[in-house]
């Protein structure tokens, strides 16, 4: 199945971007130097796309204007944003919720939905401004929540922690994961491991020193708790909560904890981890009996064909049986019936996916990731990122006096053809993508030049880097006089 994305953004007096319209491949890597508008951007598709937004995070105010308009919320300007979704028609559940947003603009079809923050009455300013996001051209038609669960984008921060993370009940990935499986709370399996957990658990008190201090702590807190609140404190390993007993489960790399490891490999698990929880395999891995029984006669049939009973009597997927194209269509159905998360499209936002890694790690994570099915946002620093990144995929922004304007791939390579395009992606090696990271670029013949105009600015004391100036040498490479 072909995964939607965003094929076209128009963003008009919001923060760095004035007004901005682009075309957008399935993938997407967002350059330019710091402060040009790349998290903006984000932020941008989040007012629409973001299920963790909140009204009060989609109310914008007079700050969230571009900086070149004068009063804007006093003269009734409005900020617009508007992206446009192209393969999302071979998802059934995405046309459900796109159908309505079909437009035919500029000789593209697709579904369109436009976030907009504009005054409540343009006559009468002094009622204020509210926002509303829509579908197609007809303000009537909502783009809400329910849409979010099937068209959605989920932000890997550039300032993360990904430790920390991995500590929290409620935003570790790995939670996020074994929450889709939906375990109940009288689960009889979690009930005996919990017994025989705490069993286990009171040998560490028949150690002295341990007991002691279990006392200890008993006799300091507990006459004073029980008076105020009728409850005690006590040592043990795990909660008689089945989420809180998930919750306590830690992702072990060759046996030891991850706060252990490196920050490297640490955002390498948290990014891969983030991207499985946040996308459904075409065919359900694990059918509960619960969900077996709710099914149909044909599709149990088709269970029972492609699936092996566990002692508990759920359904596993073997992997010993290849599907068969004439049972595609069945497969698709006991998904849709047994999984809430088919159909949903997840794009993976992910800021600066270089931090904390080695260049190797960086080309590794690149491949693995963004040349996947998902679609993708990376947000880069990163000449590593950038040099064996196809041009087509290329968003780069770049900032002009108080407006960043945005130049993609797609409409950079409508001057060449496919040889050419292919020059010019084997030309850009990891230096030679710092131009995409400058304001300026000044290109020269080879390296002599590349030692010594920087000498030569520096002797007329210019100082290149703080102007985002980049000298790149093209070694004599179609180089024009």
């Amino acid at each position: 199945m072909a995964k939607a994305y965003i094929s076209r953004v128009k963003i008009k007096n919001y923060r760095n971007f004035l007004d901005v319209d682009f075309f957008t491949a399935e993938k997407q890597l967002v350059l330019g130097e710091n402060a040009v508008g790349k998290s903006n951007y984000l932020r941008a598709l989040r007012l629409i796309l973001d299920p963790t937004f909140s009204d009060i995070d989609r109310m914008l105010n007079t700050d969230d204007f571009n900086t070149t308009l004068d009063k804007p919320m006093e003269k009734g300007d409005a900020i617009e944003i508007v992206i446009y979704i192209s393969d999302y028609e071979s998802n059934p559940a995405l046309m459900a919720v796109l159908g309505d947003a079909k437009v035919d603009e500029d000789g593209i079809t697709a579904a369109k939905i436009t976030y907009v923050f504009e005054p409540r009455d343009p006559d009468d300013l002094a009622k204020g401004y509210f926002y509303s996001i829509y579908k197609g051209n007809d303000k009537k038609k909502k783009f809400d929540s329910l849409c979010r669960k099937y068209l959605n984008i989920r932000v890997i921060n550039a300032l993360r922690d990904a430790n920390e993370d991995f500590s929290s009940f409620k935003k570790s990935p790995v939670f996020s994961i074994i929450k889709k499986y939906g375990i109940e709370e009288d689960n009889a399996q979690f009930g005996r491991i919990i017994k025989e957990i705490k069993s286990s658990t009171e040998k560490i008190f028949e150690i002295d020193e341990m007991a002691d201090a279990r006392n200890y702590m008993r006799e300091a807190v507990n006459p004073f708790l029980k008076r105020y609140s009728g409850t005690e404190i006590d040592l043990n390993l795990i909660s008689n909560k089945v989420p809180r007993i998930i919750g306590q489960l830690r992702v072990l790399e060759n046996g030891g904890f991850l706060v252990d490891s490196s920050l490297g490999v640490t955002n390498i698990i948290y990014i891969l981890l983030t991207l499985a929880a946040n996308s459904s395999p075409a065919i359900p891995t694990f059918i509960s009996g619960k969900e077996y029984e709710k099914l149909g006669k044909k599709y149990r049939e088709i269970v029972d064909k492609y699936y092996t009973k566990t002692e508990s009597k759920n359904f596993v997927l073997s992997k010993s049986k290849k599907l068969e194209i004439k049972d595609e269509a069945l497969i698709y159905s006991v998904a849709v019936c047994v999984d809430d998360n088919v159909g949903v499209n997840t794009i993976i936002a992910v800021e600066e996916p270089e931090a904390h890694l080695h260049p190797a790690f960086i080309r590794m994570i690149y491949k693995d990731i963004f040349e996947g099915d998902n679609s993708v946002i990376f947000t880069s620093h990163s000449p590593e990122i950038a040099s064996i990144c196809p041009l087509r995929y290329y968003v780069s922004i770049k900032k002009k006096e108080k407006k960043s304007d945005a130049v993609t791939g797609l409409q950079a390579i409508g001057f060449f053809d496919e040889r050419e395009i292919s020059k010019l992606e084997r030309f850009i090696d990891t230096n030679r993508a710092d131009i995409f990271f400058g304001r300026k670029v000044i290109l020269v013949e080879g390296m002599c030049e590349k030692i010594i105009v920087p000498r030569f600015a520096e002797l007329l004391k210019i100082d290149l880097d703080s102007q985002g100036i980049i000298v790149c040498n093209i070694s004599a490479t179609n180089f024009l006089s």
